[in-house]
This record gives structure tokens, sequence and C-alpha cells, in this order.
């Protein structure tokens, strides 16, 4: 049995505590809320990074594959033709080109753009910049790969 100085205390304290649960239960839901919608941008952070490793890659094999391919004696017009094609394929809005900065070098050059929803990422900043491709280019979501080769 319970003694009778305890019969009012647990009076007093249900009465306290009424309305604290709904206040926890928002209080609660929020944090929740607020720790799902952090998960839910983080993952679309990593899911861009991946994305855009994948093109970097793809880039970089099409660079080597060029650069190969002008090695081994290809016409420079038959490579970027070609290799236009498989950067079209390969990469959103992909091209190639090829320059001549020096008499013994030659740059195999890959630009792409990442999607417009992508703006304002905060991955692949230093890559993605306008400034980084050798020639000009338009739009800030332009990202280059550049491979110099001798001649």
């Amino acid at each position: 049995m319970r003694s009778s100085t305890a019969q009012p205390l647990l009076k007093r304290w249900r009465r306290l505590m009424q309305g604290d649960s709904l206040i926890e239960v928002m209080v609660a839901l929020w944090l929740i809320g607020f720790a799902a919608l952090g998960a839910i941008s983080l993952q679309l952070s990593v899911i861009r990074a991946q994305q855009s490793m994948i093109w970097r890659t793809s880039a970089l094999s099409l660079a080597e594959a060029a650069a190969e391919a002008l090695r081994s004696g290809y016409p420079a017009a038959r490579v970027v033709t070609e290799w236009r094609l498989r950067a079209a394929q390969l990469l959103p809005s992909g091209d190639i080109r090829l320059l001549d900065p020096a008499p013994e070098i030659r740059l195999i050059v890959l630009s792409w753009r990442r999607p417009a929803q992508w703006l304002g990422g905060d991955y692949d900043t230093a890559l993605s910049d306008s400034h980084a491709c050798p020639f000009k280019v338009t739009g800030a979501m332009t990202q280059c790969l550049a491979l110099a080769i001798a001649k």
C-alpha cells in the first residue's frame, strides 16, 4: 500500500505532466525531421560527387584512347571526329578538342556540362571553374579535363 503522503504528491505530479508530453513529442518530431533532411542532403551530395567522378573517369579514358590513336598514326581530324561522337555518348554535352600550344606539345581537352539542377553544389568547385579550361567556355557548369602529350 501507498503511504498517505505519497497520494498528494502523485496527484500534483500528474497535474504538472499533462501538457508536457505533447510539446516533447513535437520537439522530438521536429528534431527527427531536421535530421532526416540533413541525411537526404548528404545522400544527394554523395550521389552528385559519384556521378561527377564517373564522368571524370570516362573523360580520362577517352583522352587516353585519343592519345593512343594519335601516337599510332591516326590523323588528328579523324581522332577528333570519332572521339567527339564517343564523348557525346558518355558525357553530358561532351566535346573533345585538340590544341597545339607549342610545337612539340599537343593538348587533348575534353569538356562536358553538369546538369543545371546541380547549380549551387559544393562538389568539384575547383575543377568545374570555367578558368580551368584552356579555351573560352560559356557557363559556369562546364568541366574540363586536359591531357598533354608529345607530338
